[in-house]
């Protein structure tokens, strides 16, 4: 009998934890030996009572573990969590200069062992979301360890999704300043020494999508002298480094007048031939098909068409009839770049159904790279699950 508060799995069921995947499932869970309630922290054994790993535990979430350690020796869940963070900075303060890029993911949860924690810096605004309960329990003592690991911050900003907490059980407080300065209305950053405007506090996500960074780089070097159209824009990233690029046109269409509205006000700082377009994307391609009109670079980065494996069938046919349309506003030698943020549709699937979508659309494709999430997103090769962006670049050649 362990002589600590453990979670005691069945026969068998520690292989997956012993990979250093970091869920196990309730049904893995023989029994609890101890005092241990949710929001803890406690020693996973397998049957034998041998050590597996450490992790925070929740009688409410379907993931009734979420692993952090597989040393026996981390017993403490701050020092771990000071560690783990401190690990993470590093990492972060490796892949960028500060001079030229100041806005990116300083932490990932489960790929940096904090699982349910992400935390995005904004120049000196740093952003949280929060959605493990363990996580939940620890926060105001995560607050202070960032503060100690960036003294300039001027402010720290909860924006946790409570569809996501409420699978944990957790009916708190999820939005607003946590520690500082409220964040301005717009707060400047800078990428690949751009300009951008962001809005933290009713922005999606946390205020930019952080996950196309290396993309948004790399398609605007394709962008030179091209018309470019830029579907689900957002604030207009892909089009505004396209531009900057030295693109002819770029069309950015989005269905959301708040987020245009910010793109149009960064764009009239830096770039020129930019414009915006409140409308439906689908529609919008087949209005721009009967007008024949004709893009050199088209990219597609939708919002998540499937949340779970239930919606993968809708999703697929969402993702190929999307896709078709913008097939046919290319020309021989034309770009496209498609995306997928769905996780529940995996790199193999999401290529199948772009292929499909050419054979409607008449035209045949080469697959001239393969897109994923930047480096600030890093994926865990025991954690499968933390690859969730994918796309294709793609050229049209016949």
């Amino acid at each position: 009998m362990p002589s600590k508060p453990a979670i005691i799995l069945k026969s068998g069921r520690d292989k997956s934890a012993r990979a250093k995947h970091p869920w196990i499932f309730s049904g893995a869970i023989e029994r609890v030996s101890g005092e241990i309630k949710s929001g803890d922290y406690g020693q996973v054994l397998d049957k034998q009572n041998n050590f597996v790993a450490w992790g925070f535990y929740n009688t409410d979430s379907q993931i009734a573990v979420r692993l952090c350690s597989w040393r026996a020796a981390d017993c403490d869940p701050k020092q771990l969590i000071k560690k783990n963070l401190q690990k993470a900075w590093h990492q972060r303060v490796n892949l960028f200069d500060e001079q030229t890029d100041n806005c990116y993911r300083l932490v990932f949860a489960e790929s940096d062992h904090l699982p349910g924690l992400v935390v995005d810096r904004y120049a000196d605004y740093l952003v949280l979301q929060v959605h493990s309960l363990g996580m939940q329990m620890m926060k105001d003592y995560i607050v202070d360890c960032l503060r100690d690991l960036m003294p300039q911050l001027e402010g720290v900003f909860e924006k946790s999704e409570p569809k996501y907490l409420s699978l944990e059980g957790y009916k708190g407080v999820s939005f607003g300043v946590l520690w500082g300065k409220e964040p301005p209305d717009l707060l400047t950053v800078l990428e690949n020494n751009h300009q951008y405007l962001v809005d933290i506090k009713n922005g999606q996500k946390t205020g930019l999508f952080l996950d196309q960074k290396s993309n948004r780089r790399y398609l605007a070097g394709f962008a030179r002298g091209k018309r470019v159209l830029n579907c689900f824009s957002y604030t207009g990233g892909f089009g505004l480094e396209a531009a900057l690029s030295g693109a002819d046109q770029v069309l950015n269409i989005d269905s959301s007048d708040a987020c245009l509205q910010i793109g149009q006000q960064q764009a009239e700082l830096v770039a020129q031939n930019v414009d915006f377009l409140k409308a439906d994307v689908s529609k919008s391609l087949d209005l721009l098909a009967v007008e024949n009109k004709q893009f050199d670079l088209i990219i597609l980065d939708p919002p998540k068409y499937a949340e779970s494996a239930k919606q993968i069938k809708r999703a697929a046919r969402a993702y190929k009839d999307l896709n078709r349309r913008a097939m046919k506003l290319l020309p021989l030698g034309g770009y496209l770049a498609t995306f997928s943020c769905s996780g529940a549709v995996d790199r193999k699937l999401f290529g199948q159904i772009v292929w499909s979508a050419s054979l409607e659309a008449g035209a045949d494709f080469a697959i001239l790279e393969e897109l994923h999430q930047s480096a600030d997103h890093p994926v865990l090769l025991s954690f499968p699950e933390s690859r969730y962006l994918k796309g294709l670049f793609l050229q049209r050649v016949s």
